[in-house]
């Protein structure tokens, strides 16, 4: 899924608005422009090469690691214990983090991640 999809995406907003305006320009302007095929075809081709750079981007191994991490750190708080307002705080924020893990596809870099 492309990242210029949704607005509120975590990705960089100068390139979500670098990218609207592109597409702005190539759905509302075309008969202005008057660009043949191939320069249509090119610009598709950046657009689409910067959807999948900033998706390659959010799913690095370092991110992922990242998150694989603070779920360790949360489960190793909840081992030790706490109150029971703490516990479920924990369990709230391991639950987050595991749903960006998720989203993110991390389960792909498998044995990869310590």
């Amino acid at each position: 899924m492309c990242f210029l999809q949704n607005e509120n995406h975590i990705g960089n907003p100068t390139n979500y608005y670098e990218a609207k305006g592109l597409i702005n320009v190539l759905l509302y302007k075309q008969e202005e422009l008057r660009m043949n095929t191939f320069t249509k075809v090119g610009i598709a081709i950046v657009f689409l090469s910067l959807c999948f750079s900033v998706s390659a981007q959010e799913v690095s191994i370092e991110k992922c690691q990242r998150l694989k991490d603070r779920i360790e750190y949360y489960d190793d708080l909840r081992r030790k214990g706490g109150s029971a307002q703490q516990m479920e705080s924990w369990k709230r924020s391991r639950a987050d983090v595991e749903d960006d893990f998720r989203e993110y596809h991390c389960r792909k870099y498998g044995k990869k991640l310590h």
